[in-house]
């Protein structure tokens, strides 16, 4: 599984989000390394973020997200990366109030 991967890698984070001993939230995040030709080489991603749809709206996702990000600066990289798909508003929603922005489209093209 990808959360035991990250769980056994020092350059990963695992979060967790309990409420009355439920998991009711996670993140996943990796420090990842770009190609020699980019001015930084080291970037977060942070790979899962996601909350049961019942706890949505208490500030679950955001204290995640917070704490995801808390550690990325701890490990010393210089910026972090997630992926939303498009047509995902309230996500993009989510992240934009978080103070995230538009860096990349990622485009694709389906061949089944």
């Amino acid at each position: 599984l990808w959360a035991e991967h990250c769980n056994a890698n020092i350059d990963a984070v695992v979060l967790v989000a309990e409420v009355d001993g439920e998991v009711v939230g996670y993140a996943l995040g990796t420090v990842e390394t770009y190609a020699a030709i980019f001015r930084r080489r080291r970037y977060g991603l942070l790979s899962d973020l996601a909350v049961t749809a019942a706890h949505r709206g208490k500030g679950i996702g955001e204290t995640l997200a917070r704490r995801a990000i808390a550690w990325f600066q701890g490990a010393g990289v210089g910026e972090v990366h997630l992926f939303v798909l498009h047509n995902n508003e309230g996500a993009r929603r989510f992240w934009r109030k978080l103070g995230w922005k538009d860096f990349v489209e990622q485009m694709v093209l389906d061949l089944a």
